[in-house]
């Protein structure tokens, strides 16, 4: 398991590239660390572009489900918008990578 660092904000923001939610306690959610703030939108895209995951103010990980529905193994696709009065140094930031699903 890899985790991405971004750097050029006031903290490092760590987000992973995979997780289990296998029930194992273990990488069961998708959790970005060190952010600390409300100002944060992530979008979770399924590998047809279909929008799967969406929260403003993401506090929380998410927990591997679509509308009650374990998410099938696979990639996925993450926009993470982080508002330049908390995180970041200038304009605002967007952060887009791929996300790997295995249980």
């Amino acid at each position: 398991v890899y985790d991405v660092v971004i750097e050029g904000c006031a903290i490092e923001v760590i987000i992973p590239n995979v997780f289990t939610p296998n029930g194992d306690g273990l990488n069961d959610g998708f959790e970005i660390k060190n952010l600390d703030g409300p100002d944060f939108h992530l979008r979770i895209y399924n590998r047809w572009g279909t929008l799967v995951f969406d929260n403003e103010n993401f506090m929380k990980s998410w927990d591997g489900q679509i509308n009650g529905s374990p998410a099938s193994d696979g990639a996925y696709y993450y926009i993470l918008e982080v508002d330049p009065t908390i995180q970041t140094v200038g304009n605002k930031h967007t952060y887009k990578g791929f996300l790997e699903v295995v249980k």
